[in-house]
């Protein structure tokens, strides 16, 4: 609240997190927040003698993002250089684009998405600019490149690189990417051009990758990203959106995180869009948002031997072929969704990748 209150508000809620939490001992998730309250609470001398720790993060973030968003520079002249083309993703496109700080979001790594053609040949073009494939470790075999979402490059300098062939893990097939590559916008990052999701589409995805599970910190980093978007002068195509979402079966999760943001940082959703979420929803959708969130068994197992983390693989993975096999005159089997794992395994038969199907999904 202290991060995207009205002063007020925002500065009741800083002085009952002082009451009752340090800076050095809060959680992760939280202190990815704590440059917006900086940020949001600086103008008001009442406070601004409590946040020297804010402010010395603020700064710390800062510094860190302009060398990251130098590093990413680097990078789309390389793919430039290659004639590929680059879709900047999450926590690059909303600094430069939404925050336009870069203080004020925490960046963990760089994200860019190219197509999936260009992933045979990434490797070695990356490699020119001094990144390196997870740390040396050996490629994923031909065979398996169509289910891949993302490849993780690392430089000498111990800065990460996700390059992504799809947006969602339900997702993976290109017709369901490119609907965003061709409503994408400019972006300038320093003196290199690239590309990135428009507002309507970024909404999306920080919306539908906020409302998951998260193994190692709380996953609150969306709210802030999404009331930003929100509010900012970017106009959202709420009937694309909708469309976006009816598509991926994104319903619910979409209806769900933006009930919650209406409720508790009175955002403007028109409610003709909340009736259609709702009129369009699936069980499916239903059922896939619970899938990424559960948050009954989130509290009582462990990721990721839990079995609802091996439901949660069963269910994607189908979704997943399910999507690719979804054009006309094709239809969905037992022995095709095997041939799938076979291959993203690359297992030498269809009696290897079943064994290591029933493993994956039953031994702890």
């Amino acid at each position: 609240m202290a991060a995207l209150s009205e002063p007020e508000a925002a500065i009741r809620a800083w002085q009952a997190w002082q009451a009752e939490e340090t800076f050095e001992t809060t959680d992760r998730g939280s202190k990815r927040l704590m440059p917006l309250v900086y940020n949001n609470l600086k103008p008001f001398v009442s406070v601004a003698g409590t946040m020297s720790d804010l402010r010395g993060y603020y700064q710390h973030i800062r510094l860190t993002n302009k060398l990251l968003l130098f590093k990413l520079e680097e990078v789309l002249a390389l793919l430039e250089t290659h004639r590929i083309p680059a879709l900047v993703l999450k926590g690059a496109a909303l600094t430069t684009q939404v925050y336009r700080d870069p203080g004020l979001r925490p960046m963990i790594d760089l994200d860019v998405a190219v197509p999936r053609d260009c992933a045979h040949r990434i490797v070695d073009v990356l490699s020119e600019g001094g990144w390196a494939y997870e740390c040396g470790r050996p490629l994923p075999p031909a065979a398996g490149f169509d289910q891949i979402r993302t490849l993780r490059f690392e430089n000498d300098d111990g800065v990460e690189l996700d390059l992504h062939f799809a947006l969602f893990p339900e997702a993976l097939d290109w017709p369901a990417v490119l609907p965003f590559w061709a409503d994408a916008v400019p972006l300038q990052v320093g003196r290199q051009s690239a590309l990135t999701l428009s507002a309507t589409d970024h909404l999306l995805h920080v919306l539908v990758h906020g409302n998951r599970a998260h193994r190692t910190m709380p996953p609150i980093r969306w709210v802030a990203d999404a009331v930003w978007l929100l509010r900012s002068e970017a106009a959202i195509d709420w009937q694309r959106l909708i469309e976006r979402a009816r598509n991926l079966d994104f319903q619910h999760s979409l209806s769900a995180a933006l009930r919650y943001l209406v409720d508790r940082h009175a955002v403007c959703v028109p409610g003709w869009v909340m009736f259609e979420l709702g009129k369009h929803g699936s069980f499916r959708s239903v059922l896939q948002h619970q899938m990424r969130l559960h948050p009954r068994f989130a509290a009582i197992v462990k990721y990721p031997g839990s079995l609802h983390f091996r439901w949660r693989w069963l269910f994607l993975h189908w979704r997943n072929y399910a999507m690719q096999e979804g054009a006309p005159g094709k239809t969905a089997t037992i022995r095709g969704f095997l041939e799938y794992v076979r291959a993203r395994w690359s297992a030498r038969n269809l009696k290897r990748a079943a064994g290591l199907a029933v493993r994956r999904f039953l031994v702890p």
